[in-house]
């Protein structure tokens, strides 16, 4: 994440978390530019509505924007349905878009303009 925050580029977390596991996100992650859990919108990934509202708070089109995560339906076809890039992360196989989020950052940088 500094990474990317030291290039400009704002972060968010859109996430179908319920609500006790949303203080822990915070706690970790206090620094980012926009927050989305499902438990505060009512709507849960893939829900075009939850991709629509974290681009809103972060300031971005959709199609400017890009998400990561480790599910291939929330976080890569769900998003891209929408005009998002989606990359899947999977960490234990071959079958992702990236292996792990550096490389997804590097991705990231490298078509930044």
């Amino acid at each position: 994440m500094k990474l990317l925050q030291e290039q400009g580029i704002r972060i968010g977390v859109c996430s179908n978390l319920a609500f006790p596991y949303r203080q822990a996100v915070l706690r970790c992650y206090p620094m980012l530019d926009a927050y989305a859990f499902s438990c505060d919108l009512g709507v849960m990934k893939p829900e075009p509505t939850i991709y629509s509202w974290i681009c809103d708070q972060l300031g971005a089109s959709p199609t400017a924007s890009w998400m990561i995560g480790d599910s291939q339906r929330c976080d890569r076809d769900g998003p891209t349905a929408v005009g998002i890039r989606g990359f899947f992360v999977d960490r234990n196989s071959t079958n992702g878009d990236c292996p792990e989020l550096v490389t997804f950052a590097r991705k990231a940088l490298a078509t930044a303009p």
